[in-house]
């Protein structure tokens, strides 16, 4: 027999937050060719992901960032990249989600693959600010879907994977996390109503 879910781990990115590349990009790179070489260079090479696994400091992947890319997008590219949490909206509805969750009795905890950027926005969001736990992976030089990122989230906050019940928008983290013991729920369509119903199947009062 299962046991009772008493934690909600939540993913950031398009979980919590409504976060896309396009979304820094616009604003800042009116040319459509441009905004494809940033891109590619920023988030198609991977950097991006370095940045999330501790491997690259903010520093570091500017200079990258620099040797990469013509001269006229430099500073475009350092505003975008020192603002672009500022556009990451909430998803409607979550906040409100996640405080139902709390008012009846459950922890709520973060797993994010996100860079050392992390502690300038953390409070800036309500939804944030109500977790009592945030597992950010460039703090641990790990990332998802590692399953030592899971067991690493269980250790810091004394959690029992199968007490956990895991939300994410990529399939492949679901999996990884299920893989050492949780059960989860892939979000990808921003379905509160469709999550809810995952979740009261699991005998998640909310």
């Amino acid at each position: 027999m299962s046991k009772e879910i008493k934690n909600i781990i939540f993913d950031m990115g398009n979980v919590l937050l409504d976060y896309s590349p396009e979304n820094c990009l616009g604003d800042y790179f009116p040319d459509a060719n441009d905004r494809a070489l940033v891109k590619e260079t920023i988030w198609t090479s991977g950097d991006w992901d370095k940045l999330d696994a501790g491997q690259l400091t903010d520093d570091e992947a500017l200079a990258r960032w620099y040797v990469a890319l013509p001269e006229h997008l430099h500073e475009p590219t350092r505003e975008m990249f020192l603002t672009w949490h500022e556009r990451m909206p909430p998803i409607d509805g979550m906040t409100e989600f996640v405080r139902a969750l709390k008012a009846n009795g459950y922890r709520c905890y973060l797993l994010s693959n996100a860079s050392l950027r992390f502690p300038l926005y953390k409070d800036t969001y309500e939804v944030l600010t109500l977790l009592d736990g945030h597992f950010v992976s460039s703090f641990y030089r790990m990332a998802k879907p590692d399953p030592a990122i899971y067991r690493k989230l269980f250790e810091t906050f004394s959690l029992d994977p199968e007490e956990c019940f895991f939300i994410d928008d990529r399939e492949v983290n679901v999996n990884a996390s299920r893989s050492v013991g949780m059960r989860a729920y892939q979000h990808k369509t921003y379905d509160i109503e469709a999550l809810r119903t995952a979740m009261r199947e699991e005998g998640i009062r909310i």
